[in-house]
């Protein structure tokens, strides 16, 4: 009896031992998957952070790419308007050129402002509405100087800065024959002052360029 009541003691003790370590094991893999769990959770939110770097990189990746196509084509658009200045400017300066080995014409010049104009229209559709004297528009009679055409003025002193190239846009009742009216600003008291100053003038057309057919 003692010895079975021995045996059934060191079973339990056993027993416990053995509870007490699965308990413990339990408790360890408790405390690993929480550790794997913060780890997976760590790097889940590395992935999504990274994410977002990578989503913002792209996007200026994109922004950058748009800003260069963007400033390319302006340059090419600031090239292409250059050559064509140039080249404007070459023909202009060789028909002066070949108009200055030829007679001049002088013509009657008056000046007018948006005041005597009801809707600030040219005969040719050109609004004049808020412009001024540096449009160097002039009215012409279409028999004389075709309309769209351009036209080298030399001006007597004291208007002589105003020498240079106009463009034939409109017309005027009084405008006839060897006639040109110059406009020389919009409806304000400035403008019509120095209409007014500049009154009737005798200048020379040196060359007329008429529009392209």
């Amino acid at each position: 009896m003692r010895k079975k009541l021995k045996r059934l003691f060191w079973i339990a003790i056993i027993g416990l031992v053995g509870f007490g370590s699965w308990k413990a094991g339990e408790a360890h893999q408790r405390d690993s998957d929480a550790y794997l769990q913060a780890q997976l959770d760590e790097c889940l939110g590395a992935m999504a952070d990274y994410k977002v770097i990578a989503d913002d990189a792209r996007d200026d990746l994109a922004q950058q790419t748009s800003l260069m196509a963007q400033k390319d084509n302006r340059l090419a658009f600031m090239n292409l308007t250059n050559d064509k200045l140039t080249a404007e400017n070459e023909e202009l300066k060789a028909a002066l050129s070949e108009s200055l080995n030829s007679s001049t014409a002088t013509f009657t010049a008056t000046a007018y402002t948006l005041r005597s104009s009801a809707a600030g229209i040219t005969s040719t559709g050109y609004d004049l509405n808020g412009k001024d004297v540096t449009e160097r528009i002039i009215s012409v009679d279409p028999s004389v100087i075709p309309l769209h055409s351009k036209v080298y003025i030399s001006f007597p002193a004291p208007f002589d800065s105003m020498s240079g190239w106009y463009q034939a846009e409109d017309t005027g009742a009084a405008v006839k024959g060897t006639r040109i009216d110059i406009f020389f600003g919009d409806r304000d008291d400035a403008a019509y002052q120095a209409a007014m100053n500049f009154g009737v003038r005798q200048v020379e057309v040196i060359c007329v360029i008429p529009p392209a057919k």
